[in-house]
C-alpha cells in the first residue's frame, strides 16, 4: 500500500471515532462515549497494516478499494470538489455514516470494511479496552443446553 493511501486510510479510520479534545476537562471526557480515544492512544496505521498483511489478495484489494472509494466519496456523494481529507472532521464523520446507509450494497459494505478496521484499531490499546469493559466476563445468563421436552412440537433432524 502506498503512503498516500495509508494517509487517506488513517483519516477515514480516525473519522469513525474522533479523539477527545485535549483541552477537555475530566468531567467533559466522562460524558463522551467510552470508545472515544484520547489523543495518540490509537494507532490506526498499525491496525490497517495488520489487516492488510493478514489478508489474501481479495481482502487486500477490498481494503484498497474501500480506501479509494471513501477518499473520493465527497465528489459523488456530496457533489463537492473535495476529497475526504479536505472535509472538516464533523463532515467526514457524517459522510461515513451516510455511506453506511447508502442504497448501493457495495458502497455500504466497503464502508463497513473500513469501520471494521477502525474497530480493530480501537480495541487494540489496553486503556480503550479497559474503558469499554470489553475483557470483563459477560453477566448474561448462559444459554440452555438441555434438549427440548419430549412432548414438544420439535422434531429432530438426522
Amino acid at each position: 500500500m502506498r503512503r498516500f493511501e495509508e494517509r487517506w486510510a488513517v483519516t477515514a479510520l480516525a473519522s469513525f471515532a474522533p479523539e477527545a479534545p485535549e483541552e477537555a476537562s475530566p468531567e467533559a471526557r466522562a460524558n463522551l462515549p467510552v470508545v472515544t480515544p484520547l489523543a495518540g492512544e490509537v494507532d490506526y496505521l498499525q491496525a490497517l497494516r495488520t489487516m492488510v498483511d493478514g489478508s489474501n489478495f481479495l481482502g487486500r484489494l477490498g481494503i484498497r478499494l474501500a480506501i479509494w472509494m471513501v477518499a473520493f466519496s465527497p465528489l459523488w456523494a456530496l457533489r463537492r470538489l473535495k476529497t475526504f481529507s479536505g472535509l472538516e472532521l464533523r463532515q467526514r464523520s457524517e459522510l461515513l455514516h451516510r455511506l453506511l446507509e447508502h442504497p448501493n450494497f457495495a458502497v455500504r459494505e466497503l464502508c463497513l470494511l473500513i469501520k471494521v478496521v477502525t474497530c480493530m484499531a480501537l480495541l487494540a490499546p489496553g486503556p480503550v479496552r479497559a474503558r469499554t469493559s470489553f475483557d470483563l466476563p459477560s453477566e448474561s445468563p448462559a444459554l440452555p443446553t438441555s434438549a427440548p421436552a419430549a412432548n414438544s412440537d420439535h422434531q429432530e433432524v438426522a
